[in-house]
């Protein structure tokens, strides 16, 4: 009987962590989406990384930001391209991912199409 209640328990915290995990990504998420969109509307076009925001970036096509990085709400490891008219976002934690293209405005939960 306790193995039992012990496997509940487990299955309900596993569960309220995957819960966790992607609050905290859409949190990030929601988060750049509305800074770069204050960006176009400040300076008319979308930025090509993250340096407004984060502290850490890589590549000027392709911007990153750290799993931690205190800069940016929620965590997550995110990464931003920059089209010619919109611009991608994917923002991918311990056991899930979101991605967000500006072109439909619709976030995709654990989308396989970047991997």
């Amino acid at each position: 009987m306790t193995y039992l209640k012990v496997i509940a328990i487990s299955i309900v915290l596993y569960i309220l962590l995957l819960q966790i995990n992607l609050k905290m990504l859409e949190k990030r998420i929601d988060f750049l989406v509305e800074n770069i969109d204050k960006y176009y509307q400040q300076y008319g076009s979308y930025p090509n990384n993250f340096d407004f925001i984060s502290t850490k970036t890589d590549f000027t096509t392709e911007s990153y930001c750290d799993l931690w990085d205190k800069n940016i709400a929620g965590y997550g490891n995110c990464y931003f391209v920059k089209n010619d008219k919109d611009y991608t976002i994917l923002v991918m934690g311990f056991s899930s991912k979101i991605l967000f293209s500006s072109h439909n405005k619709i976030k995709e939960f654990n989308s396989n199409k970047y991997d």
